[in-house]
This record gives C-alpha cells, sequence and structure tokens, in this order.
C-alpha cells in the first residue's frame, strides 16, 4: 500500500477545479502503478505555476514525472 499526499496551493493556481483535477491524475496514476510503485509513502508538492497550462499538458506532465517512482529492472525492493 502507498500512502500518498499531494499538495498544490492557490499560488499555482486559483481554481479549485484545476488543482482538484491535478490531484485526482496524480492519485490515478499511483492507483494504477501500485504494483510497479518502489516507494510506500510519497508526498508531491506542484511547484510549477499551472494555470496557464491545458488540461492535456498536465495530464501530460504528470505522467512523465511521475514515471521516477516506478521500479527499474535493476532496483529490487
Amino acid at each position: 500500500m502507498v500512502f500518498i499526499g499531494v499538495v498544490v496551493s492557490k499560488k499555482f493556481s486559483k481554481k479549485a477545479t484545476q488543482r482538484n483535477y491535478i490531484k485526482r491524475k496524480i492519485y490515478n496514476f499511483f492507483q494504477q502503478n501500485k504494483q510497479e510503485i518502489v516507494l510506500k509513502k510519497v508526498i508531491i508538492r506542484i511547484k510549477t505555476e499551472v494555470s496557464q497550462l491545458k488540461r492535456k499538458e498536465i495530464k501530460e506532465i504528470i505522467d512523465k514525472d511521475l514515471m521516477v517512482f516506478k521500479k527499474t529492472d535493476g532496483l529490487k525492493c
């Protein structure tokens, strides 16, 4: 089981719907890849302003950046 904390402040997006969308996408990534996740506790803090980005761009960034949490062939946990 992976414990996930996601922080998206108003500083990065004034709209609650966009902040919640980002959180949902991150939670979904971990849910879909739970068998391949290396860590058991994760806290993610958004550091990039996303208010000007479209949902498709946000999804691509999240998918690309969260790949570091997946196991690699040489890593044994």
